[in-house]
């Protein structure tokens, strides 16, 4: 088996104080995405597209934080079998978070965009920041990420040679980077923009209860 990529040192505790900081802080906002969606004051308000939206940033969550302790678990192991397992689930996990993200953005999401104020503003920040900057994430990993993941992760090929030779064989280093990409394109940018939103959604609601 193929040695395992060495994470060691301050590289290795900043890595996993991140990665606890992260799953800390999804399991915080899980409980309260949630209950934005089942607790609608108002069930008329409840729409589809209302309903869409809630659930864009909580599916997002669900997948990031199987991600995070996949990826906490893989750096507190020892074991170069284990590591190389965990490496390729992250990598199917991965793989399925490429082909899902584009989706929630769609039709659904952006006709919610277009009844807040500068709607023009927000999709082309949408379109331009955080839909780019995922997209050159996922071209810089999807070809790796799609072998691991029809292969040897979430499917297995029937030939036996190879799927020894790729779990032999995997660079490490291009999983831990995919992980690493996708997770601060979350943070930095896909946040960003979410905080935004809610921003003005309260902004508006301020608004809406002076009015009365």
């Amino acid at each position: 088996m193929k040695p395992t990529i060495s994470i060691q040192g301050e590289q290795k505790e900043s890595l996993i104080k991140t990665t606890e900081a992260l799953i800390d802080k999804i399991n915080r906002e899980i409980p309260m995405l949630k209950k934005s969606i089942t607790e609608v004051p108002n069930v008329h308000l409840a729409n589809e597209v209302s309903y869409h939206f809630a659930s864009v940033p909580l599916l997002l969550r669900l997948s990031l934080l199987d991600l995070c302790i996949l990826f906490k678990l893989y750096l507190e192991s020892n074991s170069d079998t284990e590591q190389n397992m965990l490496i390729r689930l992250i990598c199917g996990q991965l793989y399925e978070f490429t082909e899902d993200v584009p989706t929630l953005f769609g039709k659904k999401y952006r006709e919610l965009l277009s009844n807040f104020p500068n709607s023009g503003d927000l999709i082309k920040d949408l379109n331009g920041n955080v839909t780019k900057e995922f997209n050159l994430a996922k071209l810089r990993h999807v070809d790796f990420l799609k072998i691991i993941r029809h292969n040897v992760s979430h499917h297995k090929d029937i030939d036996a040679l190879w799927q020894y030779y790729l779990i032999n064989n995997i660079d490490f280093n291009w999983g831990i980077k995919a992980y690493i990409d996708f997770t601060q394109w979350y943070v930095s940018h896909y946040s960003t923009f979410e905080l935004k939103l809610i921003d003005i959604a309260m902004k508006a609601q301020a608004a809406t209860k002076n009015d009365c």
